[in-house]
């Protein structure tokens, strides 16, 4: 998808990423961590998570047209790289969501797997795969936004009385 609404549809589409990727670990830590409400917390984390990876598959599509368009920089390098590390992440927490909604029923029938232990190893791997999936999503916001305000020359300073600031130093508006 290269344009939604006559703009550029990757910003549209990476901030459905930036809020339910995120969003699915935390329901996926919480239904881990707490076997009561992991009957219902868990299928909302797995749906969350099989969401995101849609998104995340359209956002590297977006990207690579609007990459076309765009000054080949460092910035918009480091991006791509950092871009690239997102999917793996959001899989895995696809395969962790999926593994915590069928822990009740793994615990519940096998006489080799304690309770403890399933919730044990679930929260181990919510934490890791859900830091891990954030920490992308951070680290591909981070750069993206560096590329752009690097590009459009935004991230000098404005001197002094040029809009922003009051006599008092204070924001406008705060």
């Amino acid at each position: 998808i290269d344009k939604l609404f006559g703009i550029p549809a990757l910003p549209l589409i990476v901030h459905g990423v930036v809020v339910l990727l995120p969003l699915a670990a935390i329901f996926a830590l919480i239904a881990a961590a707490v076997p009561k409400l992991r009957r219902h917390w868990a299928p909302i984390a797995l749906g969350l998570a099989v969401v995101s990876v849609g998104l995340v598959i359209l956002s590297e599509g977006s990207g690579e047209q609007l990459e076309r368009r765009v000054a080949e920089t460092e910035a918009v390098e480091e991006h791509t790289e950092a871009a690239d590390a997102v999917l793996p992440w959001a899989l895995g927490l696809v395969l962790v969501a999926a593994g915590i909604t069928a822990a009740d029923r793994l615990g519940s029938k096998s006489e080799k797997l304690s309770p403890k232990a399933v919730t044990g190893a679930a929260v181990a791997l919510a934490v890791l795969v859900g830091a891990g999936a954030t920490a992308s999503v951070i680290s591909v916001g981070h750069s993206g936004a560096k590329s752009v305000w690097e590009k459009t020359g935004n991230s000098t300073p404005r001197p002094e009385g040029e809009g922003g600031e009051t006599e008092e130093g204070d924001e406008k508006g705060e």
